[in-house]
């Protein structure tokens, strides 16, 4: 059996042994390889000092553990054999007959048990160029059969084939019996995000914050990031319940590509064939709410039709409203058709929704739409009525982003210096084995410094990625002063919309008397540019507090 220490006269020999399948790890193959490269181990005298092991794990993947830990042990000259049953579980494609030439480089005999060949020799380098071909040529043709068994399950109704499927939904079951379903636990953070987003105009980040810090994790990262967030948003699955399998990723910037399922051929079309439609059912999104999320994300409000119906949210203050005393914002509602055209629209408070506990509804009254609309209006005009303070403020601002994109250059340049002194130490390694122990450690440090790094980077990407948004938003706040600002008393609902968003107008409301809020505070918060502090709401209406209901 294994023997950590070895003895004299022996040479240090290791297994490698791997099944791609679950089934194969409940059987005997695993079982078999062990006791069989065991075997030849004690009739060649040959002391077993590790056996390494991935169990369920392609022969395709350069991504298993144990392989990769046996090939850093062989640059490490910790063993002279390795043992497999055969060539297949070394690896499929001839991709790994390069990897073998490197460990018989490295004066590493490899053998496989199975027929005895030693790749060592000139037999067995032909025989392992031939048994390459051969078992990538079996790989695909695998590939093609499993694939097309994969369409024609979902032909005959099946939902799911394999692969990621989009946020919001879930794979139940296993093998024949799988299908994929609403999963809650996402559909809760689509939710929030919806709400954050539409209803109250929150941006990308502040959502992604407020997600992290409530627990909700994205399915492969550690925290959210905005592109993550929106790419979830946006797949149109949450509005239709229907997706495409196989479908590459170039022809729908929303469908992440899934392994070679997507692969193309040089003309651009499926190399196995044509995507198919899959029915999940269970949308997470009506029409409207999907249209008004994308507004949202897009940055627009949604849009205004005169000669036809407001939506939820084509109101001009739709969740930019806000009581003193309730945490939720104010929605607007269409009443023209419930009123027959006596009253166009009202602001109602999201605190007042009969899917909320009773004990948790609040009492506020609702707003009279156009008179509270008028009267903000007239606020953003006065405010953006001082063009130089405004202008001088946005020039400040804009200057002051400048100094930043100089850090991400620098990490880049860190970046390609760390790598390719990494490359160096990797062919010395290859050149010199009596600098192993010296330059693997240093590879290890490199490949340390190297990961610390692509995270700064990928950190300060997304940071000037932000900063290229604001500096956007400022530099249209600007425009709009300089373009505009003459005509804003006489601009109409889907100019006047676009205004209030770039100046992230916030209202808060203290008292309503028949419609009419009694005290009223309006604020300007455009990411970059702090326009104002946010003020005791003032009593502008003349019934006095007191006599608010």
């Amino acid at each position: 059996m294994f023997n950590p220490t070895g003895t004299q006269n022996q040479r240090h020999a290791v297994i490698y042994r791997r099944v791609s399948t679950t089934g194969q790890i409940e059987s005997t193959s695993l079982g078999e390889q062990l006791a069989r490269c065991q075997t030849y181990a004690d009739e060649n005298c040959l002391t077993v000092v590790r056996d390494y092991c991935d169990a369920g794990l392609s022969g395709a993947s350069l991504d298993r553990p144990q392989w990769r830990e046996m090939l850093a042990a062989a640059v490490a000259g910790e063993f002279e054999v390795l043992l497999i049953l055969r060539l297949d579980r070394f690896g499929r494609g001839t991709a790994f007959a390069g990897e073998i030439e490197r460990l018989i480089a490295l004066g590493v005999d490899v053998v496989s048990v199975d027929g005895g060949m030693d790749y060592t020799t000139d037999e067995g380098s032909l025989m392992l160029g031939i048994s390459s071909t051969i078992s990538g040529y079996e790989r695909r043709l695998t590939f093609r059969r499993t694939n097309s068994g994969r369409r024609a399950k979902l032909r005959n109704g099946g939902s799911y084939a394999g692969g990621d499927v989009p946020y919001g939904y879930e794979v139940a079951g296993q093998g024949r019996e799988s299908r994929v379903v609403p999963s809650v636990r996402e559909r809760e953070v689509l939710a929030l995000a919806y709400d954050r987003i539409v209803n109250q105009g929150v941006s990308t980040p502040k959502v992604c914050e407020e997600l992290d810090r409530l627990g909700y994790r994205p399915r492969k990262a550690a925290r959210w990031s905005p592109q993550v967030l929106r790419r979830a948003l946006r797949h149109r699955v949450l509005v239709t319940g229907e997706n495409w399998w196989g479908l590459p990723a170039e022809q729908d910037d929303t469908a992440r590509a899934s392994g070679r399922d997507t692969k193309v051929t040089a003309d651009g079309t499926p190399a196995y064939g044509e995507p198919i439609k899959v029915t999940y059912g269970n949308p997470m999104f009506s029409r409207q709410e999907w249209e008004a999320l994308q507004a949202a994300l897009d940055g627009k409000q949604a849009k205004y039709n005169p000669a036809g119906e407001y939506s939820r949210t084509a109101q001009l203050l739709t969740g930019r409203v806000r009581a003193v005393d309730c945490d939720r914002t104010y929605t607007g509602v269409d009443l023209r058709k419930a009123t027959k055209g006596r009253q166009s629209h009202v602001y109602r408070c999201g605190g007042r929704r009969t899917s909320l506990p009773k004990e948790q509804r609040c009492s506020h009254s609702q707003l009279d739409g156009p008179l509270l609309d008028q009267k903000v209006w007239e606020e953003v005009v006065g405010f953006l009525g001082d063009r130089d303070r405004l202008e001088a403020m946005g020039r400040d601002w804009l200057a002051a982003q400048e100094v930043e994109p100089t850090q991400l250059a620098h990490l880049e340049q860190q970046l390609a210096r760390l790598t390719a002194q990494r490359e160096r130490a990797v062919d010395l390694l290859l050149e010199s084995p009596q600098l192993t122990e010296t330059l693997t450690g240093r590879v290890g440090k490199l490949d340390e410094q190297i990961g610390q790094l692509r995270s700064q980077i990928a950190g300060a990407q997304a940071t000037q990625q932000e900063r290229q948004q604001r500096r956007a938003q400022v530099s249209d706040v600007l425009a709009v002063v300089a373009q505009a600002h003459e005509r804003l008393a006489g601009m109409g609902p889907q100019e006047r919309a676009e205004v209030v968003r770039l100046l992230d107008v916030r209202v808060t409301v203290e008292g309503v008397y028949r419609g009419y809020p009694v005290g009223l505070a309006v604020t300007f918060e455009a990411d970059g540019l702090a326009f104002s502090e946010t003020p005791e709401p003032a009593h502008w209406f003349p019934w006095s507090s007191s006599s608010c209901r």
